[in-house]
């Protein structure tokens, strides 16, 4: 075999790449390939309801873990939005409950396109939270399944609002620094002062934020929305014998409203 005819078949490999990831044709393809591994590992079901106060006499609130297949987010009743997230009781005056999600930047105010923009997804870089007002509750707004509501004292849902507000950037005014906003302005993207990385992803924010909340789950190591809801559905509270955990009634089936959003003024 002649140089020129080996070269020719080391070449033919590379080439056929190179046009098959051009195909649009193959992108699904391409994309499946890679998303499916990720997808079985961050599958687990979440728990609908958790009571993680030890007995009734408390002053109690809800908090609520919403999971979208890869990516978490944490919703809060409107009445419980004070100190630097009171601001989005205005942003959104008609919500029931407002949730926020972290993630990185680029990856979430433009949606990625192609497999290299998933490719690129988790490479550090900036960070934003993003807000999204809700009308109805957030279990008929995402789907119960994908919502797990927690009961807390109220002194650890005070403590988990000051955290997100803590991390969300200020604007000259004193305000979260708007980036922009979501596709038919069901939320808004804000500025977070911690970065991205793939050890600081959604994930592991929903976790420190849940830890931030008294809840007893350990945020190190998670990654991927399945630790998360792994670690969740197994936390509990350790209560006396006399102070049994109280029942918790789900009021999703009380909602009949049609509008899920409430976008934030222009």
């Amino acid at each position: 075999m002649d140089r020129s005819s080996y070269r020719a078949q080391r070449q033919w490999p590379d080439a056929w790449l190179r046009v098959r990831l051009r195909d649009r044709w193959y992108r699904p393809l391409y994309t499946t390939l890679f998303c499916v591994p990720l997808l079985v590992a961050c599958s687990s079901r979440l728990t609908p309801e958790r009571d993680l106060t030890c007995h009734m006499t408390v002053d109690t609130g809800f908090l609520y873990v919403i999971d979208n297949g890869w990516h978490t987010a944490i919703g809060f009743d409107a009445v419980d939005l004070t100190g630097g997230l009171a601001t989005f009781k205005t942003i959104f005056p008609h919500a029931r409950a407002v949730v926020f999600g972290y993630g990185k930047r680029t990856f979430m105010t433009a949606r990625p396109q192609t497999i290299s923009e998933y490719i690129m997804g988790p490479v550090p870089g900036p960070a934003v939270i993003e807000a999204v007002g809700l009308t109805v509750s957030p279990e008929l707004a995402y789907g119960q399944q994908h919502v797990s509501r927690l009961r807390l004292p109220r002194q650890d849902i005070e403590a988990a609002v000051s955290w997100v507000a803590n991390d969300l950037a200020d604007d000259p005014q004193g305000q979260p620094r708007l980036v922009g906003f979501e596709d038919g302005k069901r939320g808004a993207f804000y500025v977070a002062r911690d970065r991205y990385s793939m050890l600081h992803t959604c994930n592991r924010w929903s976790a420190d934020l849940l830890r931030k909340a008294g809840v007893p789950l350990e945020p190190a190591g998670v990654v991927l929305s399945g630790q998360l809801i792994r670690r969740l559905n197994q936390a509990a509270i350790q209560c006396p014998s006399d102070q049994p955990p109280a029942v918790i009634i789900s009021r999703a089936a009380d909602d009949h409203q049609s509008i899920l959003h409430s976008a934030p003024p222009e």
